[in-house]
């Protein structure tokens, strides 16, 4: 017995070992091979899978589970582990050996875009399929269907993204999240047949996927359906629906829809009263459609409404009569309501019967009065209030603020409130955004801002301030986010700001009086905004600065000396300003180090030599300004080859010569050509009608780069990177003028003072969407076209000091905009059509043409004393010479009766003489 026990003890004491054995190293072989294989596509510089390989147990290894009785791989989640940068490479097949996986999570990996492999659809294990932004493209395969249980699929936010179908979608028959936002659905014919097919599903988010294009009626979706489709969270914002969406979700059960998005959409007129019917809502997001009238009554029933947006359409009528019906349940329940950017009039009164209100977002709209102190007294979770850009009036005063002591946001911009608050006052809140724009705070900075040392976002830009800024102010917060003083009268010297922000800021103290030089800059800087200031010096300190991820602008002061070599380091910049000071010496080519520069601005200083060669590797570039420097050379050919994105190009006032190369011609999306003031020779190359921005229209032409990364928006505000910074200055109706690149108004042409020659190129006549077009101070020669008067859009023209000739086109007098023209000191003749435009300029507009004549010119047509002016161009023409030819006639006519009644009276007169001296011989006989 002993023996045997001993032998048993020994053998479970064997067994345990192996099991423990087995815990510690729990990996299979094949699974560790095949993860292996897959990180060997991966180009991971960054050594985001270090941990991969080094230790032999894969469960161990970053972003691995295993199950724990069987040790087999069940997730692969790799999205936690990308952070700032994402690792590039491929799906491999040897993900078909993790055949237990459960989860498989790759979003943010730059697949680079290329399609979605079709043996992902063999890991029928899958219950949970994450690829999110991963920069995929082609079809999602159909494969996709065999994944039977399958719990949530996300391919969002792969735009290069979509899907020939959804046949295969249906098959999902587990499927309780689908998120193809931003996938391409245009071709998903009877796309809502295949939803409602999905029993389970609970969370659906189709925005961005232009389901609008599909060419197939929706409106009979949901009726009638015996299906037990119970969605909770729908989604359908930005895909350009209209109205007949509403047959949608208007047939859903009311008691499970809690989450509904139809936002960015084109749904006209008034809100439909069936919204009253979804009473399980929560959430209803509205916001930037085209809603009419006011909320309807029945929106009372929406007892358990939190959030309600309906900000940037076309409400209107009193803000009381909208909130009226809201009146009852819904006053407890309601904690968000998003009303801005609409034209809502009448006070805020009512407001405070909401009293679980946290945001009251009201900005934009046409709202007067005053604020009522009872905000202060009944609202106290409001954390965020937003009142900017109204008509409000009166003074605000701590009562105001009295039990808001969680308010964290707080907006007065443009509204017209005066702020009244005692020096010694101690707010009962900690702000993260104040935005007091134009409140007039000046000339000191309201001192219990003192007290708010958790700010992140902060603009009191345009308040008069000019009192030096305290340094309390710049050591008040570690937190900067965003910082703005723009548009005051501040003066003084800038402090070390290394030392006063954060990285990844955004800073505007422009349009102030800073001066001296300038100072050390943090190492990491979003947007650096230190335009016109009066600070000088040389541009050294930008070598404490490592890089700037967005804008740098200190245009419009008085700095000195080069451009530091330093700036090679700025990988990431989009728009460098450093227009209007007194830099010298070659254009360095660092400031080409960012493959992601937009915009480049050098104009107004002295810079010498030809344009780096280095810029051709810019191909973001949407504008490029060197004006006015000494620039020389000849304008270089591999613009055009390059550059290809340009919207502005202007090279003005430099020492420029040459031809005006033709792969100009290849610049599509040019809406700004300037090269006045060089000294270019030849001709205006025919192909300038290549220039498609400028013959189509905007709408027409929806390929145009209209950059929005060059506008920052924070709760639909523009940021302090506005399109300031993509303003062009150009002469435009006599006068140099600035105007935003992005302005679909503006296409202007300037040529002017050069030494071109030629004809006038009618390629320009085709260009219909010009603005402006400045011809001036060349030698131009012969007859302007009559297809001149294509150019219906035109405002400035400007044909003077050339050599053309011959009489002035009628169609001239259709170009209805002209308010600027001037055609002097030219060889034309005859007279100057008439019309409304063409007559009411002065008549400097015409000096140098000796032989025009008519209004306004004081000389006259010939023909004009005794014919009354009629008609036009041609006409008069064809008239003068009709009349020309009557004159001749009737004098021809009255100089015949004229002779033949002198012949007559002589006869009588000789006649009567004859009687007369036959009379007096008779009488001297007698």
């Amino acid at each position: 017995m002993l023996s045997i026990s001993t032998t048993a003890l020994v053998f479970a004491m064997g067994a345990s070992k192996q099991v423990k054995n087995t815990t510690m190293s729990r990996c299979f072989e094949r699974e560790r091979e095949a993860l292996l294989a897959f990180k060997d596509g991966f180009q991971d510089d960054y050594q985001i899978l270090s941990s991969w390989g080094r230790k032999e147990d894969c469960c161990k290894w970053s972003g691995i589970k295993c199950d724990n009785k069987t040790g087999h791989v069940t997730t692969l989640d790799l999205s936690y582990l990308i952070m700032d940068y994402r690792p590039k490479g491929k799906m491999s097949p040897a993900l078909l050996e993790l055949r237990h996986l459960k989860h498989l999570d790759l979003s943010y990996t730059d697949f680079g875009f290329n399609p979605v492999p079709k043996f992902i659809g063999s890991l029928q294990n899958l219950k949970y399929l994450g690829v999110r932004s991963a920069s995929l493209s082609g079809s999602l395969p159909p494969q996709l269907g065999n994944l039977s249980k399958l719990h949530r699929l996300d391919f969002s936010g792969n735009d290069d993204l979509g899907v020939e179908n959804l046949d295969w979608l249906p098959h999902l028959s587990s499927l309780r999240y689908l998120d193809l936002h931003h996938v391409n659905l245009s071709r998903a014919i009877h796309w809502v047949d295949k939803i409602k097919a999905l029993p389970s599903l609970s969370f659906l988010r189709l925005a961005s996927c232009d389901l609008s294009k599909v060419n197939s009626p929706i409106d009979h979706a949901f009726v009638n359906t015996t299906s037990s489709f119970s969605i909770v969270t729908l989604d359908l914002s930005n895909n350009g629906f209209d109205s007949s969406i509403f047959s949608w979700f208007f047939n859903l059960s009311s008691n499970t829809l809690v989450n509904l998005d139809i936002s960015f959409n084109q749904i006209q007129g008034p809100i439909s009263n069936d919204f009253g019917s979804i009473t399980s809502l929560r959430y209803l997001f509205l916001q930037q459609n085209q809603f009419t009238g006011v909320i309807p009554r029945p929106f009372r029933n929406l007892c358990k409404l939190g959030t309600l947006d309906l900000s940037s359409n076309k409400l209107s009528g009193n803000l009381t009569d909208s909130l009226r019906s809201l009146y009852g349940c819904i006053e407890v329940s309601l904690e968000s309501l998003h009303l801005s950017s609409n034209t809502l009039t009448g006070s805020l009164e009512d407001v405070t019967r909401f009293s679980s209100l946290r945001q009251l977002i009201l900005s934009n709209n046409r709202l007067t009065g005053v604020l009522p102190k009872a905000i202060g007294v009944r609202l106290p979770n409001l954390n965020s209030l937003d009142l900017s850009s109204n008509s409000l009036h009166g003074t605000v005063s701590e009562a105001h603020f009295l039990n808001l002591t969680k308010l964290t946001f707080l907006l007065l911009s443009s509204s017209f409130l005066s702020l009244n608050l005692s020096s010694h006052w101690v707010p009962p809140f900690q702000l993260e955004s104040i935005e007091l724009r134009s409140c007039g705070l000046g000339p000191h900075l309201p001192k219990w801002l003192q007290t708010q040392t958790n700010l992140r976002y902060v603009d009191l830009s345009n308040n008069t301030i000019s009192n030096p800024i305290p340094m309390w102010l710049w050591d008040l917060s570690p937190k900067f986010m965003h910082f703005d003083l723009s548009s005051n009268k501040i003066r003084g010297l800038l402090p070390i700001l290394s030392s006063k922000f954060g990285e990844g800021t955004e800073i505007d103290l422009s349009y102030n009086y800073f001066v001296g030089p300038l100072p050390v800059l943090p190492a990491n800087v979003s947007i650096l905004n230190l335009s016109n200031n009066k600070l000088s010096g040389t541009l050294r300190s930008l070598c404490s600065v490592k890089n700037v991820y967005n804008t740098l602008d200190l245009s419009h002061n008085l700095f000195t000396g080069e451009i530091p070599d330093c700036l090679r380091h700025w990988k990431y910049s989009i728009n460098l300003n450093f227009a209007h000071n007194k830099l010298t010496g070659r254009i360095s080519s660092y400031v080409a180090s960012s493959s992601f520069l937009k915009i480049l601005n050098l104009r107004n200083n002295t810079f010498s030599g030809e344009l780096p060669l280095r810029l051709k590797d810019c191909t973001s570039l949407v504008l490029l300004d060197v004006g006015y420097n000494n620039l020389s050379g000849n304008v270089p050919s591999w613009i055009g080859e390059s550059l290809l994105e340009l919207s502005v190009l202007t090279l003005p006032s430099n020492k420029l010569h040459g031809s005006i190369p033709l792969t100009l011609c290849h610049l599509q999306y040019l809406r700004i050509l300037d090269l006045s003031m060089n000294t270019l020779n030849g001709t205006i190359p025919s192909c300038f009608s290549n220039f498609t921005a400028m013959v189509q229209k905007e709408s027409a032409f929806s390929e145009i780069p209209m950059d929005r990364s060059l506008v920052e928006i924070r709760g639909g505000k523009t940021g302090i990177l506005d399109y300031y910074l993509a303003r062009e200055s150009i002469i435009w109706k006599g006068r140099e003028a600035e105007y935003g690149v992005y302005s679909i108004e503006v296409k202007v042409i300037d040529l002017s003072c050069n030494n071109l020659t030629g004809k006038f190129p009618e390629a320009l006549t085709n260009l219909v969407e010009l603005v402006a077009l400045n011809l001036s101070r060349n030698i131009f020669y012969g007859a302007v076209p009559p297809r001149i008067g294509q150019l219906k859009l035109l405002q400035s023209l400007d044909l003077s000091r050339n050599r053309f000739s011959g009489r002035l086109p009628t169609s001239l007098a259709g170009l209805n905009y002209l308010s600027a023209l001037d055609l002097s000191y030219n060889r034309f003749s005859g007279r100057i059509p008439l019309s409304t435009q063409l007559q009411s300029f002065d008549s400097s507009t015409y000096r140098g043409n000796g032989g025009l004549c008519g209004p306004p010119l004081t000389q006259k047509c010939p023909g004009d004393e005794t014919i009354s002016n009629g008609g036009n161009g041609d006409n008069h023409d064809h008239g003068n010479k009709k009349f020309e030819f009557l004159k001749s006639f009737f004098i021809s006519l009255a100089t015949v009766y004229g002779i033949a009644a002198c012949i007559v009276c002589c006869c009588c007169y000789f006649r009567r003489r004859r009687r007369n001296f036959g009379s007096d011989i008779e009488m001297t006989t007698a």
